[in-house]
């Protein structure tokens, strides 16, 4: 899988190589701690949007079993009805 949490661990690792390669050139720090900023940014975003996407999933069970138990009951009455 080549998803967006996997390309955020990908740069991550990319970032953390990069820092320790830089470690005594101090030229590049500001530039690398803005994009530690931006994968954290990143991360939050992804995790926001899983939180957002089970919350959606959670409702469609609920309606689901609510439909599911309304059909029950109409059947139900169809069966007595047909007595």
């Amino acid at each position: 899988m080549n998803g967006p949490p996997e390309k955020v661990m990908k740069a991550t690792e990319l970032l953390r190589t990069a820092r320790a390669a830089l470690f005594d050139d101090h030229a590049y720090d500001d530039q690398l701690d803005d994009m530690k900023a931006a994968l954290l940014e990143a991360s939050a975003a992804i995790k926001a949007h899983a939180q957002n996407a089970g919350g959606k999933i959670e409702q469609v069970v609920t309606d689901v079993d609510r439909i599911l138990k309304r059909l029950e009951g109409d059947e139900k009455k169809a069966e007595i009805r047909a007595l």
